[in-house]
């Protein structure tokens, strides 16, 4: 039974990342409307559901706790790395770098591209702000674990 909570968490992102895939590659040119959105609250609600009702075993637990780090840390990289692509735009360090940014931004950032409407912002400063929303998820988690009966 608690494979249906990985399902969940698996079909919301898939939803929300197929939703979201084209105007994340083409913003600010694509155009937004409310399924973007739509799909995104229902990856966050899927994920809060998956966090909340998801067994705290250790290999279980290490793998929500990894995927919620790696999340912040794709957030953080996209914002680093796109702050600097105009400076060093010849160098091969950031080229190097850019081979990480795009897996980066499409695993993690990608499903929550729908929240984009509401902040309208370019995707170095959104990737920040998921990064902040990863983080939230991540303290979620820890109070959860924390607070679990014995």
């Amino acid at each position: 039974m608690k494979f249906k909570w990985v399902i969940l968490v698996i079909g919301t992102y898939l939803i929300a990342f197929s939703i979201n895939l084209f105007p994340s590659m083409k913003h600010p040119d694509s155009m937004m409307n409310i399924s973007h959105l739509l799909a995104t609250l229902l990856f966050l609600f899927g994920f809060l559901i998956f966090i909340n009702k998801s067994p705290q075993n250790g290999k279980f637990d290490k793998v929500i706790k990894l995927s919620l780090i790696l999340g912040i840390l794709s957030g953080l990289i996209v914002f680093v790395i796109g702050m600097f692509e105009g400076a060093l735009s010849n160098h091969l360090i950031l080229e190097l770098m850019t081979a990480i940014q795009y897996p980066s931004y499409f695993l993690f950032i990608t499903p929550w591209f729908g929240l984009n409407q509401i902040f309208d912002l370019n995707y170095q400063l959104f990737s920040l702000i998921v990064s902040v929303v990863y983080l939230f998820l991540l303290i979620l988690n820890f109070k959860k674990t924390n607070h679990q009966p014995a």
